[in-house]
């Protein structure tokens, strides 16, 4: 998850349970509303990419083909 390009949250595997979920990030989004949110789900085999919108609307703005 980044905010105006600066990394706020990474995590590279580990347990699913311990990821951050979107309603997380939302929360943390919300406490500074006017900057560029962004959340970036990279996998082996696809990645996705989506921008806050405005409160509690994330939209995909780019998906690739992941890290092969």
């Amino acid at each position: 998850m980044t905010r105006d390009g600066s990394p706020v949250y990474e995590r590279d595997g580990g347990e699913f349970e311990s990821l951050i979920t979107v309603a997380e990030a939302e929360a943390l989004a919300s406490l500074a509303p006017d900057h560029d949110w962004r959340i970036h789900f990279v996998s082996l085999l696809e990645d996705r990419h989506y921008r806050r919108e405005a409160p509690g609307r994330w939209k995909l703005y780019k998906r690739g083909y992941g890290l092969s």
